[in-house]
């Protein structure tokens, strides 16, 4: 079953957390299998941005979240912290 994760990442500059983001990023999630990234930014607010995040399931994430390679892409894409992450489960789905 599909998890899909939210998680709040202070940044400095939102191009470059995008670059990297879309690269580096791209590759090190892919590689614990997670099929889909959604990146937001408050309208009023900037140094932080709001991603949703999709898995296969809790294992494939809690992969990344642990592989000590991925914090170093996160400071090199402008992270000023560590993510905060939620994980979420779909309760339902309503078409408009």
């Amino acid at each position: 079953m599909t998890i899909h994760v939210l998680g709040e990442v202070p940044i400095g500059d939102l191009d470059q957390f995008l670059a990297v983001f879309s690269t580096d990023g791209l590759a090190k999630r892919q590689e614990h299998g997670c099929s889909g990234a959604t990146v937001l930014s408050p309208i009023h607010e900037s140094g932080r941005v709001v991603v949703i995040l999709e898995f296969a399931d809790e294992q494939s994430f809690q992969a990344f979240r642990d592989d000590a390679t991925a914090p170093p892409i996160m400071r090199r894409g402008g992270a000023q912290g560590p993510p905060t992450f939620t994980v979420l489960q779909q309760v339902g789905s309503y078409p408009h």
